[in-house]
């Protein structure tokens, strides 16, 4: 494109295009240089967001606690000049340079460019808005004051919404158990994203069963595991019916009182540790995980939630986390991590922060830099092996 020579009757103008321009192309623009005489503008400049580096006093900073920033800066030289032309009062191309130095962003990425993170406030005073409205609607309405014929409305809007979402997501998976009276008793659902993400990452599952928030107290299970983040991600969703089901298995049997049957239902959090001995769980003993999930779901889920709320709100929550998890590959994929101070095992370091996950990385450069503590003293080849013996630096 070739727009130097080029003129616009305001400098906003030439602001405008550059930032459509930037938003079509796949980068992010910034203003650079502003020239002022007598309080006037005579000269405009933006570059791409990635023009220039770091300041070398904030690039190594060994007595630094906190992890430092990524670096997003690769000395990229793209950039748009204007000039006002006080002859004629309008604004001439001066420079434009279109060569960038490093890889564009993808279309669902620009939303995580720094530039296009602003939310107008018209959109916000309308979100806004229509939240109040909803939050208005929801009354609080018990199991009771809902009836059977309302209770079987529900959950078929809440079996129409999964329908929705399988219309337009061609892997999307659905299933659900009827009563005795036709009513959803068991529900399994999983998206597209969350099938893909199973076979990549569902070496190891998680089955949380403790969170239990709507009208009719149907317990939420939730399949979920560790993706290549080390981040929670979901591959399934349950509303089951443990509860009634034990409640029916001790009614049968007259055990409601007894204690060893009420002892193994309080530590029924614990039924599968034995299975977990001495297994790989990609760091999933504790809760944290399950912990965080609760947290994410408090947000938009309330105890007097119809089925059909409540599965839209969970929507909304899976959403959020596959935000997350594009969030954390564009910046691994556009910036750089703060690299230690220079040393022998630079190289390595390097190597490193650009073949591995960004958490991945720091997990890596940990134990490189544990190594790297330690020296071969002596070593002793064998048949088939060699030992070697270190020593601490």
């Amino acid at each position: 494109m070739d727009i130097v020579g080029k003129y616009l009757d305001s400098v906003d103008k030439w602001e405008l295009f550059y930032e459509i321009y930037a938003k079509w192309m796949g980068f992010g623009k910034r203003s650079d240089d502003v020239k002022r005489r007598n309080g006037v503008v005579p000269m405009r400049m933006w570059v791409c967001t990635r023009e220039g580096y770091r300041w070398s006093e904030y690039v190594n900073m060994p007595n630094h606690k906190k992890r430092s920033r990524p670096i997003t800066r690769s000395g990229c030289q793209a950039a748009l000049r204007v000039v006002h032309m006080k002859d004629n009062d309008l604004w001439l191309a001066k420079e434009f340079s279109h060569e960038h130095n490093h890889e564009m962003v993808s279309v669902p990425e620009l939303q995580f460019l720094k530039n296009n993170c602003v939310v107008s406030d018209g959109f916000l005073a309308q979100v806004m808005r229509e939240c109040h409205v909803k939050s208005e609607m929801r009354t609080i309405e018990s199991q009771e004051q809902l009836g059977k014929k309302n209770w079987k409305l529900d959950a078929e809007g809440a079996l129409g919404f999964l329908d929705c979402l399988s219309a337009r997501d061609p892997i999307f998976f659905v299933y659900h158990q009827a009563d005795t009276e036709n009513r959803p008793a068991n529900v399994f659902w999983a998206d597209g994203t969350a099938r893909i993400d199973y076979r990549a990452f569902g070496h190891v599952i998680a089955f949380d069963t403790t969170y239990m928030t709507n009208t009719y107290n149907k317990p939420l299970c939730i399949l979920m595991g560790v993706n290549h983040h080390f981040s929670t991600c979901v591959f399934g969703f349950a509303l089951h019916v443990f509860e009634n089901k034990w409640n029916e298995l001790m009614e049968t049997y007259q055990m409601e009182d007894n204690e060893w049957c009420q002892l193994q239902y309080r530590r029924k959090r614990m039924w599968a540790e034995t299975y977990l001995h001495g297994q790989f769980v990609t760091r999933m003993r504790t809760t944290q995980h399950c912990e965080l999930m609760n947290f994410r779901l408090k947000k938009f889920l309330l105890k007097r939630y119809t089925l059909h709320e409540f599965v839209t709100g969970i929507d909304i929550v899976v959403t959020k986390i596959w935000h997350i998890e594009r969030e954390n590959d564009f910046t691994m994929r556009h910036t750089l991590p703060n690299l230690p101070s220079s040393d022998a095992l630079s190289i390595y370091y390097d190597q490193c922060a650009k073949f591995y996950t960004r958490e991945m990385y720091y997990k890596v450069e940990l134990e490189i830099k544990r190594e790297n503590a330690y020296f071969i003293s002596s070593y002793e080849d064998h048949a088939n092996h060699t030992i070697f013996n270190v020593g601490n630096f």
